[in-house]
């Protein structure tokens, strides 16, 4: 796993219901005890996308919506 942490950017990607939420939380939280500085940042439906938030020490989230991204 120290490979993973060594790099800027890490994406966790896959079908629906295999993990994804909880390897990049796991991820998340064994960067941020290393002292690294952590987003987890969630691509979702225009819905459910939210403002950057602290969500644990050291580990922010944010989800965009990519279409609203696209706009700005």
């Amino acid at each position: 796993m120290a490979f993973l942490l060594d790099k800027r950017l890490v994406f966790v990607t896959g079908k629906g219901g295999v993990g994804k939420t909880t390897v990049a939380e796991c991820l998340a939280r064994v960067a941020a005890r290393r002292g690294k500085r952590v987003i987890v940042c969630e691509v979702a439906a225009e819905e459910t996308w939210h403002d950057e938030v602290e969500v644990a020490p050291g580990i922010h989230s944010i989800a965009i919506d990519p279409e609203h991204a696209m706009r700005e």
